[in-house]
């Protein structure tokens, strides 16, 4: 468990931490009608965990991570 908390921590931060960073940059305004602000979100992580196949595969090329 110990050599996997640091990949659990970075993903974590990865799905969490990155849609308020983008929410940012968008109005604030318009995000906070109703069902945009969680209808932004659920995108968000939607696109999110595509990203994360090209970004294991690019792991697995440069690194060799099983």
């Amino acid at each position: 468990m110990i050599r996997e908390f640091p990949g659990i921590i970075v993903v974590l931060l990865y799905l969490v931490a990155v849609p308020p960073i983008l929410a940012r940059h968008r109005d604030a305004r318009i995000l906070h009608q109703d069902g945009v602000c969680s209808r932004f979100f659920v995108l968000m992580n939607l696109l999110q965990l595509m990203a994360a196949l090209p970004i294991k595969m690019m792991l697995r090329w440069v690194i060799n991570l099983k």
